[in-house]
């Protein structure tokens, strides 16, 4: 269980794609059009994510895979994408996460750091 308390000033949502099973051409920039609005509205703004790993990690690795491609080729250069895995130990799964944040952030070097520190907690 991963706990995020987060100050009262700050907002959390959570954001959910389903996978419906079929292939849909208006996905991907549905989402991505969805995470630049809301990136854009404050430069403090970030998303963190887990790629769903419920079905296989073979398929989560695919979802990971595929988002890094979708922001890489649809990135204006407005925008930071990192994406990390960790290994849970008691559910024997590989996770894969990212982090997606404005590039104008106001302390880049610490939302980085605390998100390394996540994932390597998560790793024990």
């Amino acid at each position: 269980i991963l706990v995020c308390i987060l100050p009262p000033s700050w907002s959390s949502y959570l954001f959910v794609v389903p996978d419906s099973g079929i292939f849909d051409y208006k996905l991907m920039p549905t989402v991505l059009e969805i995470i630049k609005h809301f990136l854009a509205q404050n430069n403090k703004n970030l998303i963190t994510y887990i790629c769903d790993s419920s079905d296989t990690e073979k398929r989560s690795a695919a979802r990971a895979r595929l988002f890094g491609i979708w922001f890489k080729n649809h990135n204006n250069k407005d925008y930071n994408h990192i994406q990390s895995k960790f290994y849970n130990k008691k559910k024997g799964q590989t996770f894969y996460t990212g982090l997606l944040y404005h590039y104008d952030y106001p302390d880049t070097e610490k939302i980085i750091l605390t998100f390394d520190t996540i994932n390597q907690e998560l790793n024990k």
